[in-house]
């Protein structure tokens, strides 16, 4: 086994926010979360499986009040990097932050949706959200122990912002961003047609950010149909893609599985997308999934086909 590999761990799925964005939270209504013995022993499974890494996901783990003893469960049990997933709305809080870093805890992603307070709340349908969020940004960097990523999922309310929003980030003094594409699922299904992004716009804001890789030490970037994003910024030395061929490669999530990826015939497949033609022709066809679909639903299928394959001229093996 790779010895990068994540352990991620779903605890649950209630959240002190509601995002409009949330591909998990509808499902709270058909899932009770997990309890700590249950957690517990995928911890202990994870360990036996020969994990070293390990990250808490949910929902909202923080808002968990066994969340401390889980993170020192993790570390008892040897894990060399442990993690959680996070609004980071409660991590503003010091004596919060304090507690969990002196029970083991030592890398934490945070999701932020823009540069401004009203696009972070917008989306996140949570009053001083952005707020309370940035002020979890700014006290994990006080801590050395600890390692910080901030996430962002695009949309239509915060696409034509991103650049922006990296270059707040990284103001911040963040070194890593993830860049998330939309997942069409949850919260997220029912407003695609209003949240989803144009593939010509999205590759269009996708492609800004070269203008800001050196800000960072890593962007990562999650979902993309890898056209959208462009040869010049794939091959980056900065920049990691995780397509579907990624996503299988760097995690193993339990606690609740929707068996989104998987293999056939060698070809990478993501329950949420499909190949279109042009993509037959593409170099990166085994690994990426091809584009959401509900895209040429909303936007055109001969606009899609069209946007995609001028995104797609640098991965093309013949191009038409």
């Amino acid at each position: 086994m790779d010895q990068n590999k994540l352990w991620l761990i779903m605890t649950g799925f209630s959240c002190n926010s509601n995002c409009l964005l949330c591909s998990l939270r509808p499902q709270a209504k058909f899932n009770k979360d997990k309890d700590t013995e249950e957690i517990t022993e995928m911890i202990r499974t994870g360990q036996k499986s020969g994990y070293k890494r390990i990250e808490f996901t949910g929902g909202e783990p923080t808002i968990r009040p066994d969340i401390f003893e889980l993170i020192a469960a993790a570390k008892k049990s040897g894990f060399e990097e442990i993690a959680i997933s996070t609004n980071g709305r409660m991590l503003g809080y010091e004596r919060f932050l304090n507690k969990a870093v002196d029970a083991g805890l030592n890398r934490i992603t945070v999701t932020l949706y823009g540069s401004k307070p009203e696009i972070h709340n917008a989306v996140s349908r949570t009053p001083d959200s952005f707020d309370q969020t940035v002020s979890g940004i700014k006290n994990i960097l006080t801590k050395e122990k600890i390692a910080l990523s901030v996430n962002t999922v695009v949309c239509r309310l915060n696409c034509r912002d991103l650049l922006e929003t990296g270059r707040f980030i990284s103001e911040l003094g963040v070194k890593v961003w993830g860049v998330l594409d939309l997942i069409p699922f949850g919260n997220a299904e029912q407003f695609y047609d209003i949240l989803s992004v144009d593939i010509e716009t999205l590759s269009s804001s996708m492609r800004r950010l070269r203008e800001i890789t050196e800000d960072f030490d890593q962007i990562e970037f999650f979902d993309f149909p890898v056209c959208v994003l462009g040869k010049e910024l794939t091959q980056n030395q900065r920049v990691t893609v995780f397509d579907a061929q990624g996503r299988m490669d760097e995690f193993k999530q339990v606690g609740y599985n929707p068996r989104r990826f998987e293999n056939k015939d060698d070809f990478c497949e993501d329950i949420h997308k499909s190949r279109i033609a042009v993509c037959k022709n593409c170099a990166m066809n085994r690994r990426c999934a091809g584009i959401w679909k509900p895209y040429p639903a909303i936007f055109g299928k001969a606009s899609v086909e069209k946007a995609v394959r001028h995104c797609a001229v640098d991965f093309l093996n013949s191009p038409e």
